[in-house]
């Protein structure tokens, strides 16, 4: 069972990864937003994409760490705080601190 629970982790880091790939390439399209002007629809979209993306590399990043938890430790942290924490440790994130 621990393979299975570490071919999920491996599969979740490779889906994290790919998810970041994406933030960075919307991040070297950015031009910073003027909240001054009045955006059309159309160009609000490349804020809408790196948002949304952001958004999924983050969940991608919680469900890798919840997996590799649990492949390292065989439970699961009660609080993101917990979990984060752990990864600290691990050396998986630079800093805990929110």
């Amino acid at each position: 069972m621990n393979q299975d629970l570490e071919a999920l982790a491996e599969n979740n880091r490779q889906k994290a990864l790919r998810t970041i790939d994406l933030v960075a390439a919307s991040l070297g399209d950015y031009q910073a937003f003027d909240p001054a002007v009045i955006y059309t629809p159309k160009a609000l979209e490349p804020y809408d994409a790196l948002t949304d993306r952001f958004i999924r590399a983050v969940e991608c990043a919680l469900r890798y760490f919840r997996s590799h938890e649990l492949a390292e430790f065989g439970e699961q942290s009660d609080t993101t705080r917990t979990l984060l924490n752990r990864m600290e440790k691990l050396g998986l994130v630079s800093s805990a601190n929110l």
